[in-house]
């Protein structure tokens, strides 16, 4: 789209999207793709719960491990055969090498099933995106701004943000 005009091929709802104002980034490691973001809140944070909610990214990959284990235990079961899709976030500048080999060559033999992602910001990783990226709230609250589509059938505007944290403003 370096002319203004979307390359053949790419799908045709982006020219859609970025009309409704959701953001688009064009990749340059792969000519002609592009991802849309889609703006969301977590469940979590609508709850009321402000302050007493930890988020994976918030915990320690120890306090992840324990939850996924309860989860596991209490939400599926010992007899059940199945398991819980779960990644691991890690801040790869907190654990070097050796103690991220310790942490998970004790922790992940007690799960089922664990991918581990490695969290940083997109450009100390090497990565061009990744598959949720964390924003300020006054970051969010200009993003879901500029979008103006009828069509959404979740609508999170700033006073409900704010109301997530246990104050609503009136």
């Amino acid at each position: 789209m370096e002319d203004g005009r979307w390359e053949a091929g790419t799908d045709p709802l982006l020219p859609t999207y970025e009309q409704k104002g959701y953001p688009i980034k064009a990749l340059q490691t792969f000519p002609g793709m592009s991802i849309v973001g889609f703006p969301t809140v977590p469940l979590l944070q609508r709850l009321g719960i402000g302050e007493q909610a930890v988020t994976a990214p918030e915990a320690t990959p120890q306090e992840q491990y324990q939850w996924l284990s309860l989860l596991e235990k209490y939400w599926i079961g010992a007899n059940q055969g199945n398991q819980v899709s779960y990644t691991l976030k890690v801040y790869t500048d907190r654990y070097d090498l050796d103690g991220f080999r310790t942490m998970v060559s004790t922790s992940q033999p007690n799960v089922r099933c664990c991918a581990v992602l490695p969290s940083r910001p997109d450009s100390d990783l090497g990565y061009e995106y990744l598959p949720e990226e964390e924003v300020s709230a006054g970051r969010f609250a200009a993003l879901t701004a500029a979008i103006q589509d009828n069509d959404v059938q979740e609508m999170i505007d700033w006073a409900h943000l704010q109301c997530a944290s246990g104050v609503c403003p009136i």
